[in-house]
């Protein structure tokens, strides 16, 4: 369970590697301050000897004790002065230093992880390019296709080369996030491998002791501002980048609104938590263009895609494992959900619901004069194809596709027309409750409708 869509803004993996690189001076700078501080501080202890020096209040007592009037002339309770770096203090800010480190290792293997994917998918696109321009090239010289035929796959390419162009500063990204990572965690642990840190044990000390130097109450406040901030928490999500465009946060705001509405048709995360699913996904610039959640319920199974290009040809489609097809420009809805029914041999495909989403005013998506930018997507949607294996295809793949826009005062929240069904969406200004959605009842009897129905 991913909690409520105001959990959006919670905590996250990439809102603390934000939070460390801002305050990692100030880290640093607190260390050293403990680490000058301490040795500028002398502890005291005292030792039997044979000659006396300076006495204090605690001599005094000691001489005129029993012990003391023992050994009387003989042995003296002597004060020393020494360096104390092994301090309870000490020992708390290496252990939680310690911790701090590991976060990061953690966060580390995660980067890892999206930049290893994010290079995979970026080779797949260099082949993609390849045989496109090959077919391209094959089609132009070839006098019986049809301008139509050519130009779809000229198309094609672009859009391949432009998906390439994203994937390429996205990898770019991700491996300058990973160096920034390697190195701040490298010259942490050096620091805690120095002549001072190193003497210092990082077991927790029992008694928790803060220091009051000022050195200790910075620590102390990032401290509790990392744990804040907690990595490891599954009820939580990634947060969304603040500085992405409305337009696509209100993409993020359908995905989970649509997820959400199969949540409350009592469908489940499947074999993995939504957390797991979708941090593989979720990086410091958003969703990643074909992130997938599955959710089940009983026999059935769906996939909720987001920003999948779909391939231009059947074989591509099935060499890839992808599927689906068309032979339409348009050809990537910004939400898939497909449908699968559990048989004896394995899961079945069913079929498509596609939600087309835009933040603009009505009157720019729809018009009865002619055809929009949107109304032409919403047409192409409807020829998305699936093959199942070879000479096996579903020509109807698509159930239903609906366009979600913020609303307006002059339209019903749902909208009929001849290339598929407008519905508003957007939170109920009259309501604290987060799951107060216009529009939320149309989607959630929709598909309810839809799944019901296969």
């Amino acid at each position: 369970m991913y909690g409520n869509l105001s959990d959006i803004e919670e905590s996250s993996y990439w809102q603390y590697i934000r939070w460390y690189f801002e305050n990692e001076r100030m880290l640093h700078h607190a260390l050293q301050m403990i680490e000058k501080n301490t040795q500028n501080e002398l502890s005291k202890r005292y030792v039997i000897d044979k000659q006396p020096k300076q006495v204090d209040e605690r001599i005094v007592k000691w001489q005129n004790s029993a012990k003391g009037q023992v050994v009387r002339e003989m042995k003296f309770l002597n004060k020393n002065l020494f360096l104390q770096w092994d301090t309870h203090s000490n020992r708390v800010v290496k252990y939680r230093v310690f911790l701090l480190s590991n976060k990061l290792k953690v966060i580390l293997k995660l980067v890892t992880k999206i930049g290893q994917e994010y290079e995979r998918e970026k080779k797949q696109s260099e082949r993609d390019i390849r045989e496109l321009e090959y077919t391209h090239k094959q089609l132009l010289e070839n006098r019986f296709i049809t301008d139509r035929e050519k130009s779809r796959i000229g198309n094609a390419l672009k859009v391949k080369k432009l998906e390439f162009k994203k994937l390429e500063d996205k990898f770019v990204r991700a491996t300058n996030e990973l160096h920034k990572l390697i190195k701040s965690r490298a010259t942490l642990n050096n620091v805690m491998n120095n002549t001072f840190w190193s003497k210092i044990s990082d077991k927790m000390p029992h008694l928790i002791v803060l220091g009051k130097h000022v050195g200790y109450q910075i620590f102390n406040k990032l401290w509790i501002e990392s744990n804040e901030i907690s990595v490891e928490d599954g009820s939580r999500i990634v947060s969304l980048p603040v500085y992405k465009p409305t337009y696509e946060l209100y993409e993020y705001y359908v995905y989970f609104g649509a997820i959400h509405a199969l949540e409350t048709l009592e469908f489940k995360a499947y074999n993995d938590s939504l957390w797991n699913q979708l941090t593989q996904s979720f990086f410091e610039y958003g969703l990643k263009d074909g992130t997938k959640v599955t959710l089940s319920k009983d026999h059935l199974r769906v996939d909720i895609t987001y920003d999948e290009l779909i391939e231009h040809d059947s074989d591509i489609a099935l060499d890839k494992d992808k599927h689906f097809y068309s032979a339409g420009i348009n050809r990537k809805p910004d939400i898939r959900i497909d449908l699968y029914e559990m048989e004896e041999q394995g899961w079945k495909y069913t079929s498509s619901f596609i939600i087309e989403v835009k933040y603009s005013p009505f009157y720019n998506i729809y018009s009865k004069q002619g055809r929009t930018r949107a109304l032409e997507q919403l047409s192409e949607y409807w020829r998305i194809k699936y093959v199942y294996k070879e000479g096996h295809y579903e020509h109807k793949a698509i159930h239903k596709v609906i366009c979600i826009y913020p609303g307006t005062n002059n339209r019903s929240i749902k909208f009929n027309s001849e290339h598929g069904i407008f519905l508003q969406f957007y939170p109920n200004a009259d309501s604290d409750d987060n799951y107060d959605i216009v529009g939320k009842k149309e989607l959630i009897k929709m598909l309810k409708y839809w799944i019901i129905g296969n």
